[in-house]
């Protein structure tokens, strides 16, 4: 009688000691990537935390050599030394707002810290004249830097660059002055509208860009030439110069440029000429835009 030969089959037995080492693996691996994970967050956070000089000055260091510029030695206020000139630099501007800003009473007589005891009038006046003079160098210094900025971002545009004679800039008792003029049969606006050309929106959102971190109020100032519309019109150059005045003030704030710092917006049709020697000349068709002393806001609210 025949038997069935059983089939055997036979398993190698898994060595436990390799099984083991196999499951370790990943847990290095996860353990390699959480530290470097922390040391990342770790080098944000410290980036992060230290001031613009310092991370330029890291840069710098680990920058291929020529490949950057030296920034530290020049005369400007600002951090790092950069100049106005760099228009991404000018957000540094925003810090120096408290230089500016009259926060101090110097009407009131202070206390000296040691006693609490209010100290000499005649010593706090002198104090008040000194910190108002340094203001008011810092502000001179800053409307020079702002001055400049513009200057070169007209110089290295091609298409402001051709309007350069159209754009006045110049610093006055009063502040910083621009004025976008009519000239060279290059206008500013349609004839007879408020209606804003296209020459007039490039070189307006230039300013907007660099007068935006100045902490400084404007006045917007409308003017016409002295040519009347016939004596019938039911519009006149005081409306124009207005809707001009009007027209710019709302393409700064649709520009970035903050509408809480227009102090007043005016139009003055032909009462305050750039060229008194022709009333009709086109130079006399221009926005005003000016840059407040904070001197001249102070003022402004007295009055």
């Amino acid at each position: 009688m025949n038997k069935t030969k059983p089939i055997i089959i036979r398993g190698k037995q898994k060595d436990s000691h390799e099984d083991h080492k196999s499951h370790g693996v990943w847990k290095i691996a996860y353990a390699d990537f959480m530290t470097a994970l922390m040391a990342f967050f770790l080098m944000m956070w410290i980036t992060s935390s230290m001031s613009e000089n310092i991370r330029k000055g890291v840069a710098t260091y680990f920058a291929p050599v020529g490949a950057s510029a030296n920034v530290a030695g020049t005369s400007s206020i600002l951090d790092g030394g950069q100049s106005l000139e760099d228009v991404g630099a000018l957000d540094k501007m925003k810090l120096e707002q408290s230089i500016f800003s009259p926060t101090t009473n110097y009407n009131a007589s202070p206390k000296n810290k040691a006693t609490d005891e209010p100290t000499s009038t005649e010593s706090y006046d002198n104090k008040g004249s000194k910190s108002e003079a340094e203001s008011a160098e810092k502000e001179q210094h800053v409307f020079e830097e702002a001055q400049n900025a513009l200057k070169e971002s007209i110089l290295k545009d091609p298409a402001l660059q051709q309007m350069s004679e159209n754009i006045l800039i110049s610093i006055t008792s009063e502040g910083l002055k621009i004025e976008l003029i009519d000239k060279n049969n290059t206008n500013m606006f349609a004839v007879g509208s408020k209606q804003m050309l296209p020459n007039m929106q490039l070189a307006l959102r230039q300013i907007a860009t660099i007068i935006t971190v100045l902490p400084n109020k404007i006045n917007v100032t409308g003017h016409t030439d002295a040519r009347a519309y016939g004596a019938n019109a039911a519009y006149n150059n005081w409306d124009l110069s207005t809707d001009r005045a009007l027209e710019s003030r709302r393409f700064l704030v649709t520009s970035g440029f903050p509408e809480s710092k227009i102090a007043s917006v005016v139009g003055k049709a032909s009462n305050d000429l750039l060229d008194s020697k022709d009333p009709f000349a086109s130079s006399n068709r221009r926005i005003s835009i000016l840059v407040l002393r904070n001197g001249s806001i102070e003022e402004g609210k007295k009055q």
